[in-house]
């Protein structure tokens, strides 16, 4: 007869035991990995929305300013 892992329940338990901590250790790991990339697109997305913000305030700014110059007649004087 051949040897049975059954035939040894200590044996069998702690392999037992140790693939429900690997899998629950897997599971935490996911679990971190999906909060860590969460955090991360979130960060992401206030990055891009601020920058937008910013080039928004840029682009006005820049409009404003190239009214100025048109109305003032700057540009005849420099051309």
């Amino acid at each position: 007869m051949g040897h049975s892992l059954l035939k040894h329940p200590k044996l069998f338990g702690s392999i037992r035991v140790l693939t429900r901590h690997l899998c629950l250790g897997g599971c935490n790991l996911l679990g971190d990995a999906r909060n860590v990339v969460g955090v991360l697109f979130l960060a992401g997305l206030h990055l891009l929305g601020g920058l937008l913000q910013v080039g928004k305030v840029m682009r006005h700014g820049l409009e404003h300013l190239c009214q100025l110059w048109q109305g003032s007649g700057w540009w005849d004087r420099i051309l």
